[in-house]
């Protein structure tokens, strides 16, 4: 975002991006760690296991995490929740960035995703090891489209919710 935004990409928007990315890997791994729960324990022991897993009980960000002013942080752990919230004008920050940024990246985002985010995080080699024998270009492509729709979608998170949670579960099978 940064090579991308330049000096557009200030610390209010940073600050924005970074609520984002917590929303979003939150939701992912409490998915992935449902997930590993529900495939370990017998269907009498998982019922009483849920009553321990977020706010509403079922681990899951739902409505009721979402405020007249914005998204609430209820869904985060309790050190975040305050730092956390998501205002109009950070979705309307975030989304205005986004559109610049996609105007970079065209409709593969190759230019963003691939030539600079994945060449980034290949930097390390334990990192890179995940990706081998994967085709680099698709995904790019799919990173891409999913980064967009959840940018689009955070005027109304229940949207995007359960993409985050199937893209979590998916990554188990990736070792992350």
């Amino acid at each position: 975002l940064h090579q991308g935004l330049g000096n557009e990409f200030t610390p209010q928007l940073r600050g924005a991006w970074t609520k984002v990315y917590a929303i979003v890997s939150k939701t992912m791994i409490d998915a992935a760690n449902e997930a590993e729960v529900d495939a370990v324990l017998a269907p009498e022991a998982k019922a009483a296991s849920v009553r321990f897993r977020g706010a509403a009980g079922d681990g899951k960000l739902t409505a009721s995490g979402l405020g007249a002013s914005g998204v609430s942080g209820s869904f985060l752990s309790p050190v975040a929740e305050e730092s956390q919230d998501l205002s109009p004008k950070d979705i309307r920050l975030i989304q205005e960035s986004w559109a610049k940024v996609r105007a970079i990246g065209g409709d593969s985002g190759h230019p963003v995703v691939k030539d600079i985010f994945y060449k980034h995080l290949h930097g390390d080699p334990s990192i890179a090891r995940l990706f081998e024998g994967v085709d680099m270009s698709s995904q790019a492509t799919k990173l891409w489209n999913m980064l967009s729709i959840a940018v689009r979608g955070l005027n109304n998170l229940e949207t995007i919710v359960p993409l985050l949670e199937e893209s979590g579960i998916r990554h188990l099978k990736y070792g992350v």
